[in-house]
Protein backbone atom coordinates (compact mmCIF):
# COMPACT_ATOMS: atom_id res chain seq x y z
CA UNK A 1 0.00 0.00 0.00
CA UNK A 2 2.57 2.18 0.69
CA UNK A 3 4.43 1.37 -2.16
CA UNK A 4 2.03 2.45 -4.06
CA UNK A 5 1.35 5.80 -2.89
CA UNK A 6 4.71 6.80 -3.55
CA UNK A 7 4.67 5.55 -6.75
CA UNK A 8 1.71 7.54 -7.03
CA UNK A 9 3.59 10.37 -5.40
CA UNK A 10 6.53 10.56 -7.68
CA UNK A 11 4.28 10.50 -10.68
CA UNK A 12 2.13 13.37 -9.47
CA UNK A 13 4.44 15.91 -7.15
CA UNK A 14 7.39 16.21 -10.88
CA UNK A 15 4.26 16.40 -12.92
CA UNK A 16 4.81 19.67 -14.79
CA UNK A 17 1.42 21.74 -14.16
CA UNK A 18 2.48 24.50 -17.25
CA UNK A 19 3.54 24.65 -20.19
CA UNK A 20 7.41 25.15 -20.64
CA UNK A 21 7.57 25.79 -24.40
CA UNK A 22 11.11 27.01 -25.59
CA UNK A 23 13.06 25.09 -22.71
CA UNK A 24 15.14 22.22 -23.02
CA UNK A 25 14.33 18.68 -21.29
CA UNK A 26 16.62 19.47 -18.86
CA UNK A 27 14.29 21.62 -16.84
CA UNK A 28 13.80 20.47 -13.55
CA UNK A 29 17.62 20.35 -12.99
CA UNK A 30 17.55 23.90 -14.02
CA UNK A 31 13.95 25.51 -11.82
CA UNK A 32 16.13 23.59 -8.90
CA UNK A 33 19.37 25.57 -9.71
CA UNK A 34 17.40 28.54 -10.19
CA UNK A 35 15.35 28.44 -7.21
CA UNK A 36 18.42 29.03 -5.29
CA UNK A 37 20.17 31.80 -7.66
CA UNK A 38 19.99 35.71 -7.99
CA UNK A 39 18.05 36.65 -10.78
CA UNK A 40 20.78 38.33 -13.04
CA UNK A 41 22.23 34.22 -12.80
CA UNK A 42 19.41 32.41 -13.48
CA UNK A 43 18.86 30.98 -17.18
CA UNK A 44 17.79 33.19 -19.90
CA UNK A 45 15.23 30.91 -20.78
CA UNK A 46 13.84 30.59 -17.54
CA UNK A 47 13.62 34.30 -17.05
CA UNK A 48 12.13 35.02 -20.18
CA UNK A 49 9.14 32.57 -19.17
CA UNK A 50 9.00 33.94 -15.66
CA UNK A 51 8.79 37.08 -17.46
CA UNK A 52 6.28 36.47 -20.10
CA UNK A 53 3.87 34.52 -18.05
CA UNK A 54 3.47 36.20 -14.76
CA UNK A 55 -0.47 36.37 -14.72
CA UNK A 56 -0.06 32.45 -15.77
CA UNK A 57 1.77 32.22 -12.91
CA UNK A 58 -0.74 33.81 -10.62
CA UNK A 59 -3.82 31.82 -11.97
CA UNK A 60 -2.38 28.48 -12.18
CA UNK A 61 -0.15 28.19 -9.08
CA UNK A 62 -0.50 30.95 -6.69
CA UNK A 63 -4.28 30.90 -6.51
CA UNK A 64 -3.83 26.89 -5.39
CA UNK A 65 -0.98 27.77 -2.12
CA UNK A 66 -3.35 28.39 0.70
CA UNK A 67 -4.53 24.81 -0.01
CA UNK A 68 -2.18 22.61 -2.49
CA UNK A 69 -4.06 19.43 -1.43
CA UNK A 70 -7.51 18.79 -1.68
CA UNK A 71 -8.35 16.43 1.35
CA UNK A 72 -10.51 13.07 0.68
CA UNK A 73 -12.47 11.51 3.37
CA UNK A 74 -10.49 10.39 6.53
CA UNK A 75 -11.58 6.56 5.75
CA UNK A 76 -10.22 3.44 4.81
CA UNK A 77 -11.29 2.74 1.11
CA UNK A 78 -11.64 6.59 0.30
CA UNK A 79 -9.61 8.43 -2.75
CA UNK A 80 -6.68 9.76 -2.34
CA UNK A 81 -5.99 13.46 -1.92
CA UNK A 82 -5.66 15.37 -4.77
CA UNK A 83 -2.29 17.14 -5.23
CA UNK A 84 -3.45 20.60 -6.58
CA UNK A 85 0.53 21.91 -6.88
CA UNK A 86 3.47 19.75 -8.36
CA UNK A 87 7.11 20.22 -7.09
CA UNK A 88 8.31 21.64 -10.28
CA UNK A 89 5.22 24.36 -9.74
CA UNK A 90 6.18 25.03 -6.43
CA UNK A 91 9.60 25.51 -7.88
CA UNK A 92 8.49 27.94 -10.49
CA UNK A 93 6.72 30.18 -7.72
CA UNK A 94 10.25 30.31 -5.70
CA UNK A 95 12.03 31.50 -9.16
CA UNK A 96 8.90 34.08 -9.54
CA UNK A 97 10.07 35.20 -5.72
CA UNK A 98 13.49 36.01 -6.79
CA UNK A 99 12.11 38.10 -9.60
CA UNK A 100 10.05 39.94 -7.62
CA UNK A 101 13.28 40.46 -5.13
CA UNK A 102 15.27 41.60 -8.27
CA UNK A 103 11.90 44.73 -8.50
CA UNK A 104 12.06 45.71 -4.93
CA UNK A 105 8.40 43.95 -4.26
CA UNK A 106 9.42 42.38 -0.62
CA UNK A 107 6.21 42.75 0.68
CA UNK A 108 4.75 40.19 -2.03
CA UNK A 109 7.59 38.24 -1.16
CA UNK A 110 6.63 38.05 2.18
CA UNK A 111 3.16 37.34 1.47
CA UNK A 112 3.65 34.35 -1.30
CA UNK A 113 6.68 32.61 1.53
CA UNK A 114 3.84 33.14 4.57
CA UNK A 115 0.89 32.16 2.15
CA UNK A 116 3.08 28.65 1.12
CA UNK A 117 4.39 27.71 4.36
CA UNK A 118 0.29 27.67 5.87
CA UNK A 119 -0.73 26.40 3.23
CA UNK A 120 1.78 23.57 3.67
CA UNK A 121 1.75 23.26 7.44
CA UNK A 122 -2.65 23.14 6.74
CA UNK A 123 -2.27 19.60 5.41
CA UNK A 124 -2.57 17.23 7.92
CA UNK A 125 -0.81 14.24 8.26
CA UNK A 126 -4.07 10.52 7.57
CA UNK A 127 -2.34 10.22 4.49
CA UNK A 128 1.30 8.75 3.78
CA UNK A 129 1.24 10.80 0.46
CA UNK A 130 0.36 14.37 2.06
CA UNK A 131 3.84 13.48 4.71
CA UNK A 132 5.49 12.51 1.91
CA UNK A 133 4.69 15.94 -0.18
CA UNK A 134 5.15 17.65 3.09
CA UNK A 135 8.41 16.50 2.77
CA UNK A 136 9.52 17.31 -0.53
CA UNK A 137 8.10 20.68 -0.28
CA UNK A 138 9.74 22.00 2.79
CA UNK A 139 12.76 21.27 1.71
CA UNK A 140 12.28 23.48 -2.21
CA UNK A 141 10.67 26.51 0.35
CA UNK A 142 13.60 25.93 3.12
CA UNK A 143 16.19 26.32 0.39
CA UNK A 144 14.93 28.86 -1.32
CA UNK A 145 14.11 31.07 1.49
CA UNK A 146 17.57 30.36 2.89
CA UNK A 147 18.76 32.13 -0.33
CA UNK A 148 16.49 34.53 -0.22
CA UNK A 149 16.96 35.67 3.73
CA UNK A 150 20.13 37.07 2.33
CA UNK A 151 18.04 40.10 0.12
CA UNK A 152 15.27 40.58 2.05
CA UNK A 153 15.57 44.07 4.27
CA UNK A 154 14.95 43.37 8.70
CA UNK A 155 11.02 44.54 8.03
CA UNK A 156 10.38 41.83 6.13
CA UNK A 157 12.17 39.44 7.77
CA UNK A 158 10.26 40.33 10.89
CA UNK A 159 6.71 40.40 9.40
CA UNK A 160 7.63 36.39 8.14
CA UNK A 161 9.06 35.07 11.98
CA UNK A 162 5.92 36.92 13.59
CA UNK A 163 4.14 35.03 11.22
CA UNK A 164 5.71 32.04 11.10
CA UNK A 165 8.47 31.79 13.89
CA UNK A 166 9.34 27.93 13.51
CA UNK A 167 8.35 28.09 9.76
CA UNK A 168 7.46 24.50 9.04
CA UNK A 169 5.34 22.21 11.78
CA UNK A 170 6.63 18.67 10.42
CA UNK A 171 7.46 16.64 13.75
CA UNK A 172 9.62 12.92 13.76
CA UNK A 173 6.47 11.76 14.50
CA UNK A 174 4.44 12.27 11.24
CA UNK A 175 5.38 9.51 8.67
CA UNK A 176 4.48 6.99 11.81
CA UNK A 177 1.23 8.30 12.88
CA UNK A 178 0.07 7.97 9.45
CA UNK A 179 1.20 4.69 9.31
CA UNK A 180 -0.16 3.05 12.33
CA UNK A 181 -3.57 3.85 11.10
CA UNK A 182 -3.17 1.34 8.58
CA UNK A 183 -1.62 -1.47 10.63
CA UNK A 184 -4.51 -3.46 11.79
CA UNK A 185 -4.01 -6.33 8.25
CA UNK A 186 -6.05 -5.09 5.56
CA UNK A 187 -5.85 -6.93 2.18
CA UNK A 188 -6.69 -5.00 -1.26
CA UNK A 189 -9.38 -6.39 -3.14
CA UNK A 190 -9.35 -5.79 -7.25
CA UNK A 191 -7.00 -2.69 -6.29
CA UNK A 192 -9.71 -0.59 -5.16
CA UNK A 193 -12.20 -2.75 -2.43
CA UNK A 194 -10.28 -3.41 1.05
CA UNK A 195 -11.59 -5.93 3.32
CA UNK A 196 -10.13 -6.47 6.99
CA UNK A 197 -8.14 -9.74 6.85
CA UNK A 198 -10.40 -10.37 9.88
CA UNK A 199 -13.55 -11.06 7.99
CA UNK A 200 -11.33 -13.19 5.38
CA UNK A 201 -10.22 -15.70 8.30
CA UNK A 202 -13.75 -16.15 9.26
CA UNK A 203 -14.25 -17.37 6.07
CA UNK A 204 -12.04 -20.50 6.54
CA UNK A 205 -11.60 -21.12 10.36
CA UNK A 206 -14.21 -21.93 13.01
CA UNK A 207 -15.15 -18.79 15.43
CA UNK A 208 -12.58 -20.30 18.50
CA UNK A 209 -9.76 -20.21 15.29
CA UNK A 210 -10.49 -17.00 14.26
CA UNK A 211 -9.85 -15.51 17.30
CA UNK A 212 -7.19 -16.95 18.01
CA UNK A 213 -5.76 -16.03 14.75
CA UNK A 214 -6.84 -12.56 15.16
CA UNK A 215 -5.28 -12.32 18.57
CA UNK A 216 -1.63 -14.05 17.74
CA UNK A 217 -1.44 -12.00 14.80
CA UNK A 218 -1.64 -8.49 16.29
CA UNK A 219 0.52 -9.71 19.28
CA UNK A 220 3.05 -10.42 15.97
CA UNK A 221 2.88 -7.25 14.50
CA UNK A 222 2.74 -5.12 17.96
CA UNK A 223 6.09 -6.45 18.32
CA UNK A 224 6.87 -6.15 14.75
CA UNK A 225 5.64 -2.55 14.72
CA UNK A 226 7.21 -1.48 18.02
CA UNK A 227 10.75 -1.78 16.57
CA UNK A 228 10.04 1.63 13.63
CA UNK A 229 8.86 3.27 16.71
CA UNK A 230 10.55 6.31 18.24
CA UNK A 231 12.95 6.79 15.33
CA UNK A 232 14.48 10.28 16.40
CA UNK A 233 18.38 9.29 15.24
CA UNK A 234 20.06 8.08 12.22
CA UNK A 235 21.31 5.48 15.10
CA UNK A 236 17.60 4.99 15.55
CA UNK A 237 16.53 4.07 11.83
CA UNK A 238 20.09 1.82 11.78
CA UNK A 239 18.85 -0.08 14.65
CA UNK A 240 15.23 -0.59 13.30
CA UNK A 241 17.40 -1.59 9.79
CA UNK A 242 19.08 -4.21 11.33
CA UNK A 243 15.79 -5.96 13.17
CA UNK A 244 14.21 -5.76 9.25
CA UNK A 245 17.14 -7.54 7.92
CA UNK A 246 16.56 -10.39 10.76
CA UNK A 247 12.79 -10.58 9.74
CA UNK A 248 13.37 -10.53 5.94
CA UNK A 249 15.69 -13.90 6.56
CA UNK A 250 13.30 -15.40 8.60
CA UNK A 251 10.51 -14.65 6.10
CA UNK A 252 12.45 -16.05 3.23
CA UNK A 253 12.93 -18.73 5.48
CA UNK A 254 9.72 -19.35 6.55
CA UNK A 255 8.30 -19.18 3.00
CA UNK A 256 10.96 -21.75 1.89
CA UNK A 257 10.09 -24.26 4.23
CA UNK A 258 6.08 -23.50 4.35
CA UNK A 259 5.29 -22.99 0.51
CA UNK A 260 2.73 -25.56 0.28
CA UNK A 261 0.86 -24.50 2.97
CA UNK A 262 0.73 -20.98 1.64
CA UNK A 263 -0.52 -22.11 -1.64
CA UNK A 264 -3.07 -23.95 0.50
CA UNK A 265 -4.39 -21.08 2.23
CA UNK A 266 -4.17 -18.70 -0.38
CA UNK A 267 -6.52 -21.65 -2.60
CA UNK A 268 -9.04 -21.88 -0.11
CA UNK A 269 -9.06 -17.56 0.90
CA UNK A 270 -9.94 -17.08 -3.26
CA UNK A 271 -13.01 -19.34 -2.76
CA UNK A 272 -14.26 -16.64 -1.03
CA UNK A 273 -12.55 -13.14 -2.33
CA UNK A 274 -10.56 -11.85 -5.50
CA UNK A 275 -7.51 -11.76 -3.63
CA UNK A 276 -3.72 -12.97 -3.84
CA UNK A 277 -2.16 -13.25 -0.66
CA UNK A 278 1.33 -13.77 -2.66
CA UNK A 279 0.93 -10.30 -4.51
CA UNK A 280 1.81 -8.84 -0.71
CA UNK A 281 5.40 -9.81 -0.75
CA UNK A 282 6.66 -8.04 -3.74
CA UNK A 283 10.29 -8.98 -2.58
CA UNK A 284 9.12 -12.74 -2.22
CA UNK A 285 9.42 -14.81 -5.63
CA UNK A 286 7.29 -18.22 -4.99
CA UNK A 287 7.13 -20.90 -7.21
CA UNK A 288 4.86 -23.80 -7.53
CA UNK A 289 5.41 -26.90 -9.55
CA UNK A 290 2.31 -26.85 -11.88
CA UNK A 291 2.14 -30.88 -11.58
CA UNK A 292 0.86 -30.13 -7.91
CA UNK A 293 -2.73 -31.32 -7.72
CA UNK A 294 -4.93 -28.55 -6.32
CA UNK A 295 -7.15 -30.70 -5.18
CA UNK A 296 -4.96 -31.95 -2.66
CA UNK A 297 -3.85 -28.32 -1.71
CA UNK A 298 -7.25 -27.62 -1.20
CA UNK A 299 -7.53 -29.90 1.20
CA UNK A 300 -4.38 -29.39 3.30
CA UNK A 301 -4.72 -28.79 6.71
CA UNK A 302 -3.53 -25.29 7.85
CA UNK A 303 -3.74 -25.14 11.86
CA UNK A 304 -4.84 -21.51 13.42
CA UNK A 305 -1.13 -21.35 14.75
CA UNK A 306 0.45 -21.95 11.30
CA UNK A 307 -1.87 -19.62 9.38
CA UNK A 308 -0.94 -16.58 11.85
CA UNK A 309 2.46 -17.30 10.97
CA UNK A 310 1.63 -17.46 7.12
CA UNK A 311 0.03 -13.93 7.38
CA UNK A 312 2.61 -12.79 9.41
CA UNK A 313 5.38 -13.55 6.91
CA UNK A 314 2.96 -12.89 3.52
CA UNK A 315 1.75 -9.77 4.22
CA UNK A 316 3.18 -6.50 2.46
CA UNK A 317 5.90 -4.93 4.70
CA UNK A 318 7.74 -2.61 3.28
CA UNK A 319 9.36 -0.88 6.06
CA UNK A 320 13.04 -0.20 4.36
CA UNK A 321 11.04 2.42 2.50
CA UNK A 322 9.44 3.57 5.65
CA UNK A 323 12.55 3.99 7.67
CA UNK A 324 14.54 5.84 4.60
CA UNK A 325 11.58 8.11 4.36
CA UNK A 326 11.75 8.61 8.36
CA UNK A 327 15.46 9.52 7.94
CA UNK A 328 14.35 12.09 5.17
CA UNK A 329 11.81 13.24 7.60
CA UNK A 330 14.30 13.86 10.51
CA UNK A 331 16.57 15.76 7.31
CA UNK A 332 13.80 17.70 6.60
CA UNK A 333 13.46 18.91 10.03
CA UNK A 334 16.80 19.65 11.04
CA UNK A 335 17.46 21.75 7.91
CA UNK A 336 13.95 24.12 8.90
CA UNK A 337 15.64 24.29 12.92
CA UNK A 338 19.04 25.52 10.70
CA UNK A 339 16.95 27.70 8.15
CA UNK A 340 15.06 29.24 11.61
CA UNK A 341 18.18 29.70 12.88
CA UNK A 342 19.57 31.80 10.16
CA UNK A 343 16.37 33.50 9.81
CA UNK A 344 17.24 34.52 14.01
CA UNK A 345 20.52 35.36 13.36
CA UNK A 346 19.59 38.25 10.62
CA UNK A 347 17.49 39.53 13.51
CA UNK A 348 19.56 40.07 16.30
Amino acid sequence: MIRVLFLFLITVVISWGVSFDGIDINISKKLRISSISNWQDIDKNIQNFIIDNKQSIIDDIIINIDKPVMDSNHTINSELPKILITRDNYLILMIYLKYLIYNDKYDRVVDIYNRVINGVNGIDNYWGINVIFKIVINRIVLKSLKYDLKYLPLSSMKSLKTTNPKLFNLNPNSWRETLKRKETPYMLVNEYDIIKLSNIVSKIYNKDDTNKINISLKKLLDYYYKNFDNLYTQKDCIKSKEFLKKYNKSQKEFIAKHILDIMALHTKMKQYFNISLLSYSPNITIKVSPFIDISQILNREIKSELATQIFYYTLYKDNLYFIDTQLDLLKTIQYNKQVVKVLNNYLK
